[in-house]
């Protein structure tokens, strides 16, 4: 499994963005503030870019920001299958 922050305006002090080791990618995301211990949001998908429009109708946040976001998250972690 790889994880790395994900930097998103409003959910950036927690959340982060990974992939298991089969390849499926996921957001654990929690709002800037958030007490929980668990996840506010959790989505996963198979695909980064179906990831995209699952984060985009959880987190509400603009699409150019969660672009911005997803592109320095995708630069910092390697990518499934790769090392």
């Amino acid at each position: 499994m790889a994880t790395t922050a994900l930097f998103l305006p409003g959910w950036d002090e927690q959340s982060i963005i990974g992939h298991e080791l089969t390849g499926r990618w996921f957001a654990q995301l929690w709002r800037n503030g958030s007490t929980s211990d668990p996840p506010e949001e959790w989505v996963n998908t198979q695909t980064g870019s179906t990831l995209f429009g699952l984060i985009l109708g959880a987190t509400g946040v603009s699409d150019v920001h969660l672009e911005t976001a997803l592109a320095e998250a995708f630069r910092r972690i390697p990518q499934p299958g790769r090392r």
